[in-house]
C-alpha cells in the first residue's frame, strides 16, 4: 500500500515538473479524423494540450507503466438553474480521461460499466454466445477483465 501512494507521488510531481518545463503557446489546428458525413472532425487544443503531450512523452519512457481507471468525478462548479439548467459543464470524469488519453496515460474503461454487468449476467446464464445461433456459450474466465493500478 505504502509503495503504490509513493509511486503515486513520484508521478504526480513527475508531471508537475513536465508541465512547467513543457508549456508553449503555440496551438495545434485541424482535422485528426476523416469525417464520415458533413460535419467535420477538428482538434479542440486548449492551453494545456502542448504541456499534456510533453506529459505522455514522459509516461511512455517510464521503465513499468501503471494504469489508471477514471470514475464518477464530482463537478460542484455547476449551479442549476430552473430555467436553463446547468450554466457550466457538468462532464468532469470525460474531460479527466481526455486529458489523460493526451497525456498518454494507460486507462481502462470504467465509465460505463453497465454493458460489461449486463453481458456477465447474461454469461452467467449461459444466454450469450460468441459465435451466435446456437454456438457454445461464452465462458467466464477469472482475471478476463484488465484491472488497474490507480483510481482517480
Amino acid at each position: 500500500m505504502a509503495l503504490s501512494g509513493r509511486l503515486f507521488s513520484h508521478v504526480i510531481v513527475g508531471a508537475a515538473l513536465a508541465l512547467g518545463a513543457c508549456t508553449s503557446p503555440v496551438a495545434i489546428n485541424g482535422k485528426y479524423a476523416e469525417p464520415i458525413g458533413t460535419a467535420p472532425v477538428i482538434e479542440n487544443p486548449t492551453p494545456y494540450t502542448q504541456a499534456l503531450y510533453c506529459i505522455g512523452q514522459q509516461v511512455t519512457q517510464q521503465p513499468s507503466p501503471f494504469v489508471l481507471a477514471v470514475g464518477k468525478v464530482a463537478d460542484y462548479t455547476g449551479k442549476d438553474d430552473l430555467e436553463t439548467g446547468k450554466r457550466l459543464t457538468q462532464g468532469a470524469a470525460l474531460m479527466v480521461m481526455s486529458a489523460l488519453s493526451k497525456a498518454g496515460v494507460p486507462m481502462v474503461e470504467r465509465f460505463d460499466t453497465s454493458v460489461a454487468e449486463l453481458e456477465l449476467k447474461y454469461a452467467n446464464n449461459k444466454l450469450i454466445s460468441d459465435r451466435g445461433g446456437n454456438g457454445p456459450y461464452r465462458k467466464i474466465m477469472s482475471g478476463s477483465v484488465p484491472g488497474s493500478t490507480h483510481h482517480v
